[in-house]
């Protein structure tokens, strides 16, 4: 059973983290420091308090496995948007991703469309700013 995140709405619609959560991540060797969130060496992914993301984005339900996937999965990207991650490390988090929406006993055919959606979606995402 994992443990879900507490967090607390923003006036945006956004998740602000309501304690610190800490997920072992698959990218280590590394150290990256944003503010509020931590990757280190270990594949130790750190996340304080008051750190906010969008949970799932595009046409997601923020289920609890989505809050929960989605709050990895959105440091990583913040950290590869900040380029103190390489952008190689874009498939590992995807991958991340659908992993802990396993994790978190998302079906197979929702778990599978949603990687879809990180993994391909994104970059049209780019191609449109």
């Amino acid at each position: 059973m994992i443990k879900q995140p507490r967090y607390s709405l923003t006036n945006e619609g956004l998740g602000r983290l309501d304690e610190e959560y800490i997920f072992e991540c698959p990218i280590y060797g590394l150290l990256v420091n944003i503010p509020n969130a931590r990757l280190g060496q270990s594949g130790e992914l750190k996340i304080q308090k008051g750190y906010e993301w969008d949970f799932g984005s595009g046409p997601a339900v923020d289920t609890p496995a989505v809050v929960y996937a989605s709050l990895g999965h959105d440091v990583l990207y913040d950290m590869i948007g900040r380029e103190l991650l390489q952008k190689k490390h874009r498939k590992t988090a995807d991958v991340w991703f659908r992993d802990l929406l396993k994790r978190a006993g998302m079906g197979w055919f929702r778990r599978s469309y949603m990687y879809m959606a990180v993994r391909y979606g994104y970059p049209l995402t780019q191609v449109f700013k």
